[in-house]
């Protein structure tokens, strides 16, 4: 049975390759939850505006309300 290949010359260098690795992964994990938030707000904003536009009488209400 033939033995898999080592790629790193020594065991530190192979543990700093997957330490490096994992700060990626976390890295990219952030800025994908970030990207997904500012995301659903964004969508949320918009489908606020969208409903807005789609019945603006509940505005006016609130404005003779507040008059």
């Amino acid at each position: 049975m033939r033995q898999k290949k080592r790629k790193c010359l020594t065991p530190s260098l192979c543990l700093s390759d997957a330490k490096e690795k994992q700060k990626q992964r976390e890295e990219n994990e952030r800025e994908t939850r970030e990207r997904k938030r500012i995301e659903s707000e964004e969508r949320e904003r918009r489908g606020s505006e969208r409903r807005a536009r789609e019945r603006p009488e509940h505005f006016y209400i609130e404005i003779l309300r507040e008059s």
